[in-house]
């Protein structure tokens, strides 16, 4: 949410500055990649100071309804009428299980795949954002996907 706001704050200040050499999308989601790597270090940094930064108890991606105080809100329905206590705990050991493994991703895995696969950015528009080669995003995306694979494999 923090990233968000910079994001949308930076590019309401700067908007004069956008020459349109790119779509306006990709100009923001640059942005916004920048703003969340700049917070994201200022987190270490706390951390390695001794400081006590506020952390989520699950990332940002999973909430649904921000304005919510109430964590079942934000979560997804199941639509199955079959959908008991039991299935209800395994949907959920799931979601942590897998928020682990993002989390637990290189900083370049993780911005991609979360870009990629939770945000659905298309491949152009990362390697824009990111200055990276159109390949170089895809074979990091593959990889993040393998990974994530390996370590959800008790799960599928």
């Amino acid at each position: 949410m923090d990233a968000a706001q910079e994001t949308f704050l930076k590019a309401y200040r700067g908007i004069r500055r956008f020459r349109g050499s790119s779509t306006f999308r990709t100009w923001v989601l640059r942005i916004a990649v920048n703003s969340a790597r700049s917070l994201r270090t200022r987190q270490k940094a706390l951390k390695r100071g001794g400081g006590a930064p506020s952390v989520p108890q699950r990332p940002a991606w999973t909430r649904l309804d921000p304005f919510s105080a109430d964590p079942a809100a934000q979560d997804i329905a199941d639509p199955c009428e079959a959908s008991g206590p039991a299935r209800l705990l395994e949907r959920k050991e799931v979601k942590t299980a897998l928020e682990r493994a993002i989390a637990g991703l290189d900083d370049s895995d993780r911005e991609v795949i979360v870009l990629r696969d939770l945000s659905g950015v298309s491949y152009e528009a990362i390697a824009n954002a990111l200055d990276l080669p159109l390949g170089t995003v895809k074979s990091r995306v593959h990889r993040a996907r393998l990974i994530l694979r390996e370590q959800m494999a008790e799960y599928l």
